[in-house]
C-alpha cells in the first residue's frame, strides 16, 4: 500500500528556481542588495512614512519594499504598470524588494500613490542621498 513520503525529491519548480538563482548570483540587483545597508533608509522611512493600513483597512505594504520598487523603476526606466508586471513575472525583480514569491506585486496605483506620498512628505531626495552615501 502506498504511503505518504516525508522526504521527496525537489520539485521541478524548486530545481528551476535554484538554477535561476545560481545564474543570477552576480546580477546588479543582487550586488546592490548585498552591499547596501538598508537600516538607515528604513529608519528614515519609518520616521516620515507612518501609514500602517491602506484605504480599505488592510495592512499597508512595507515602506522599504515599496521604496525598492521605486528604485527598480528608476534603474530600469519602467512605468508603474511595467514594474508591476516585471515583479510578477521575474524572480529577480520580486526578490530584490523582498516580495514573497507567492504574493502578487503591489498594483500600479499603489506604487503611484506611494511615490506621490514620499514626494508630498519631501523625503524622496533624502532617501536617495542616504542610498548614494553607500
Amino acid at each position: 500500500m502506498p504511503t505518504k513520503q516525508t522526504e521527496s525529491a525537489p520539485s521541478f519548480l524548486q530545481v528551476y528556481t535554484q538554477v535561476r538563482r545560481d545564474r543570477m548570483k552576480h546580477s546588479f540587483l543582487r550586488q546592490i542588495s548585498a552591499c547596501v545597508d538598508w537600516r538607515g533608509i528604513r529608519t528614515l522611512l519609518n520616521k516620515k512614512y507612518t501609514k500602517t493600513q491602506n484605504a480599505t483597512g488592510n495592512p499597508a505594504y512595507d515602506a522599504l519594499m515599496m521604496f525598492k520598487i521605486l528604485l527598480l523603476q528608476t534603474w530600469y526606466g519602467l512605468s508603474d504598470y511595467e514594474v508591476e508586471e516585471r515583479i510578477n513575472d521575474s524572480l529577480l525583480f520580486s526578490e530584490f524588494p523582498l516580495l514573497d514569491m507567492g504574493l502578487p506585486a503591489p498594483d500600479h496605483s499603489t506604487i503611484c500613490r506611494f511615490r506621490a506620498e514620499l514626494t508630498r512628505l519631501g523625503i524622496m531626495d533624502k532617501l536617495l542621498r542616504e542610498l548614494n552615501k553607500q
